[in-house]
């Protein structure tokens, strides 16, 4: 019995030792493969903790991803921590749902408000400034968003319109309404922004935003000469 569970030992042992030094070029290739579009540059490291130099997806770039897989971590559900360095900074906790879907929690990211508006396909409009979001928890499927909860601030924006200093802080919650992410501003702010925007994951932003600064501020004058006298002579409204 001895000579058959020495010889199964060492072998198990040999495997473990394979998976955990096993290079993550391995994957990564079969990964590049299976994915049209997907472009990684700068692979090391092993399928346990490894390091992307750079990835590019459908016009989405980032920089500095890392990764770190704890076998313990599978008992709990959520196995996989990442990160990235730019063009924001991220850190999260992920896992598999039911039916194969990504479960996210402990999401902390910021970054400037620029390539985010990018990305999301809308216009920067010279526009500058920050953003910071948390996910305490989300299911995403191949559809969509299932769950979300979270929230989400801009702040410091700044640029080529009077007064657009003023609007200080904007908070926002995270949530998921039919398979989209949706932005709720509830207006608790100094120009008392206020409205809700829909991202779905495969299409076009859509919602309407209001803003209602005191009449006698610049950024009221500003709006007024880029969109007009409001109907009511106090609330400007943007619609996507």
């Amino acid at each position: 019995m001895k000579r058959v569970l020495w010889p199964l030992g060492l072998l198990v042992v040999f495997v473990i030792f394979l998976l955990v030094k096993a290079p993550v070029w391995l994957v990564s290739d079969q990964v590049v493969k299976n994915v049209p579009g997907l472009e990684l540059g700068g692979v090391d490291g092993s399928l346990w903790h490894g390091h992307v130099q750079s990835l590019n997806y459908q016009g989405i770039t980032a920089q500095s991803l890392n990764w770190d897989l704890q076998v313990l971590g599978f008992l709990g559900g959520w196995p996989l921590t990442v990160s990235v360095e730019q063009p924001l900074t991220l850190q999260a906790e992920l896992g598999l749902a039911e039916n194969q879907q990504l479960k996210v929690r402990r999401l902390k990211a910021n970054g400037d408000i620029a390539p985010l508006l990018i990305a999301a396909g809308l216009p920067t409009m010279g526009f500058e400034g920050q953003y910071s979001a948390t996910i305490d928890s989300a299911v995403l499927g191949p559809n969509g968003c299932q769950t979300v909860v979270g929230e989400f601030t801009v702040s410091g924006l700044r640029g080529d319109v009077d007064g657009i200093d003023m609007l200080g802080s904007i908070p926002a919650v995270l949530a998921c309404r039919g398979n989209a992410l949706q932005i709720s501003i509830d207006g608790n702010n100094p120009a008392k922004v206020r409205g809700q925007l829909r991202i779905p994951f495969n299409g076009r932003v859509s919602g309407r935003v209001t803003l209602t600064p005191p009449p006698s501020s610049a950024l009221h004058t500003s709006l007024q000469q880029f969109l007009g006298r409001p109907k009511n002579g106090k609330d400007f409204i943007l619609s996507l």
